[in-house]
């Protein structure tokens, strides 16, 4: 608000001095729209919420809803109910495809929506797409991998709680205990039949995946088209860019970097893959590799720095996508600096820690009241007031008198 104050008291000093550099004809009624448009801002908010356009585009489709000139009330009216009575109706089926074929690709899969698969980390509904290739994992990528995927598994978490109560770990060595005792306790603990760990899927977890991995170039996920960085090169998009969200908000602890492989793990005994992102990640040191705007929260990231530590993998469903942007070359303090540019998949919202629910429908079934048996009233007549009506039927009429019979 004391911005736009701030507006309001200097745009009529600013146009002024514009009227002493440029001739009288420039000055038309564009010119002069600038001066109010701080106090509309002040008084009636942000545009969107007040501007025609939703309903001058409303208004076109309604045009062209109108097939009988002579009726054209009724067609639009027609058509209006129509159109909201699919709208409503589609709550209650399985999610499709409204798009070209040829759009296809960028949606996540929907054959097995039906099929729910056991462990949340299976849960991706992203694809591959390409030629796939095969990669043998070393011994240092294999047991990043495992480590990621363990930890980041919502089913394995009570028996990282209680690695973590048995041994004492302090948070200080948390981080590098999970890394090199965690998988060997977790394989001893579940196949230990005295424990009582009866999860098969956990048994597949623990024992690791194989060494032998799916790579592809290209991956569908979240609504965005991945493709690793050796894909990208000679083309006139750029997919490889991926960004993690950290912990706090404000994306100063956030990670970012590039896709250099795809892989999908193969775990025995599991029927679905794991889809893991290889990534090289750039410093995410504060000032150092990565800058944040105090006020345009712009990201800006040191493009040759990079994270030290040895941790390039993350889950497929957990990658945003992101373009880096250099800065121009009049911008000397700017050298080597690009800023990161956080995309947003077409038709997607992206809403954390939300469930999906069935639309129009209640949480529990409501109790039925029983019904209460009334007995059949035969009669309604009231015998108490019969003499009392029949006293007053029997009173003539005021004016007329009673006729003697001759």
């Amino acid at each position: 608000m004391d911005d736009l104050v701030k507006l309001d008291e200097n745009i009529p000093i600013i146009l002024c001095k514009l009227e002493r550099i440029f001739p009288p004809g420039f000055f038309d009624s564009m010119e002069h729209l600038p001066i109010h448009l701080a106090n509309e801002a002040m008084l009636g908010g942000p545009v969107h919420y007040r501007w025609m356009y939703p309903f001058e585009r409303f208004l076109g489709v309604s045009k062209k809803a109108v097939s009988n000139k002579a009726r054209v009330e009724g067609s639009i009216c027609t058509d209006y109910i129509h159109r909201e009575t699919t709208y409503f109706c589609s709550h209650y089926f399985n999610s499709f495809n409204l798009l070209p074929t040829t759009s296809l690709s960028n949606n996540p899969r929907l054959e097995r929506d039906d099929i729910q698969p056991t462990l949340s980390i299976l849960r991706n509904g992203g694809r591959p797409s390409g030629k796939p290739g095969h990669h043998y994992l070393t011994d240092e990528e294999w047991k990043s991998a495992h480590v990621h995927v363990l930890i980041n598994c919502d089913e394995v978490k009570p028996y990282l709680d209680t690695f973590l109560e048995n041994h004492l770990i302090n948070e200080e060595d948390a981080s590098g205990r999970i890394h090199t005792e965690f998988p060997i306790w977790l394989k001893a603990y579940v196949n230990d039949k005295a424990n009582g760990v009866a999860n098969k899927n956990i048994i597949s977890l623990s024992n690791g995946p194989s060494s032998r991995a799916v790579s592809w170039n290209m991956y569908f996920v979240n609504g965005y088209k991945f493709h690793t960085e050796a894909w990208s090169k000679g083309k006139k998009t750029v997919n490889c860019g991926v960004h993690v969200k950290g912990l706090t908000e404000g994306g100063e602890d956030d990670y970012y970097g590039t896709i250099n492989h795809i892989f999908e793990l193969d775990y025995f005994g599991l029927e679905d893959k794991i889809a893991l992102f290889y990534c090289e990640w750039f410093d995410p040191t504060k000032n150092m590799g990565t800058k944040v705007h105090p006020q345009y929260k712009i990201v800006d990231i040191k493009m040759d720095k990079r994270y030290r530590p040895y941790d390039p993998f993350i889950l497929a469903q957990k990658a945003r996508q992101v373009y880096y942007v250099a800065y121009p070359e009049m911008c000397r303090d700017m050298r080597g600096w690009c800023a990161a540019i956080t995309t947003k998949p077409r038709g997607h919202v992206e809403i954390d820690n939300i469930e999906d629910e069935i639309a129009y429908q209640s949480d529990g079934m409501s109790s039925v009241l029983p019904i209460a048996e009334i007995e059949s009233i035969s009669c309604l007549r009231d015998s108490s007031h019969v003499d009392v009506f029949e006293e007053i039927f029997d009173q003539p009429v005021r004016g007329e008198g009673r006729k003697d019979n001759d």
